[in-house]
């Protein structure tokens, strides 16, 4: 039989030591960095409060759209009566920036593609001034309404208004608003009001 060495385990050098040291501190921080991360979600960066682009109005304003009637004779709440409805005000002698909100309503109509139906457009002026023909042929389906109390009510010019499907004003965007903004929002409403 052989005699069996009993061997004692050597020292480790000051490179196994300074590694191991790294291995604990790189382990410490996997462990903390989740940690930190909470704790900076929640009390050093805030997302904003808003979700929408359109500033919401709140609480929504009832609009004086039952006795209406549009330019060419139909009433008005058979127009927008389940739709969502998109509204500018501007008046009748429709300048350039009137002439591309306009045109972004009808492109956002457009864009909601299979919920187009669920969508409608609406002009508002106070002035009793003809719009021009040329004008509205370039907008089919375009609600137009001439009224001071309707149309100070939808808000000032240069802003695109929301109307629900029950006929409440209950968002406006802003002033130059992007269409795409306006279509995000939309579209989540289209989304969740079925």
């Amino acid at each position: 039989m052989k005699s069996e060495q009993i061997l004692s385990p050597a020292a480790p050098t000051a490179e196994q030591v300074a590694k191991g040291r790294r291995t604990l501190v790189l382990l410490f921080l996997v462990c903390l960095a989740p940690v930190l991360a909470a704790y900076g979600a929640f009390y050093v960066w805030r997302p904003s409060a808003q979700a929408s682009y359109g500033k919401v109005v709140s609480p929504p304003v009832a609009l004086p759209v039952a006795t209406l009637k549009t330019l060419d004779g139909a009433p008005l709440v058979e127009g927008i009566r389940g739709k969502w409805t998109l509204a500018v005000r501007a008046p009748s002698a429709c300048d350039p920036a009137c002439q591309q909100e306009l045109y972004y309503t009808r492109q956002i109509r457009t864009i909601t593609g299979a919920n187009m139906d669920r969508v409608a457009r609406l002009w508002v002026f106070d002035d009793a001034r003809q719009p021009e023909a040329k004008l509205l042929a370039d907008h089919p389906g375009l609600l137009v309404v001439s009224d001071p109390a309707l149309a100070s009510a939808v808000g000032p010019a240069g802003q695109i208004a929301l109307i629900d499907p029950r006929g409440n004003l209950m968002m406006r965007f802003p002033e130059n608003a992007e269409p795409k903004g306006i279509v995000k929002d939309l579209q989540k409403l289209l989304k969740y009001s079925r």
